[in-house]
């Protein structure tokens, strides 16, 4: 009787500790960070449609990595922009 009455709680605990490791799984001590990647071709710029803050590097080669809001921006990949820029700069001559 005793032995059953032992098993039954370290059943019970061991039961207890896979509950609490499973609920809890999402806890951590620190903050959690995501980091996502949107690949756009050329030809297909995106509307951004969310106000976030983004960590980027100037295009005009001084290399210094800035942060800013972009929301409402189009975002285009960078042979889409160089694209735009040849014709702008062929509608000026």
């Amino acid at each position: 009787m005793r032995s059953l009455k032992v098993r039954s709680l370290l059943l019970l605990a061991a039961m207890t500790l896979c509950w609490m490791s499973w609920g809890c799984g999402e806890v951590t001590l620190g903050p959690r960070t995501k980091t996502e990647y949107v690949i756009l071709h050329a030809g297909r710029p995106m509307d951004v449609l969310e106000n976030r803050k983004v960590k980027g590097r100037a295009k005009d080669g001084s290399g210094e990595a800035v942060e800013q809001d972009i929301g409402g921006w189009v975002a285009m990949p960078a042979d889409h922009w160089d694209a735009v820029k040849r014709a702008l700069e062929q509608g000026k001559k």
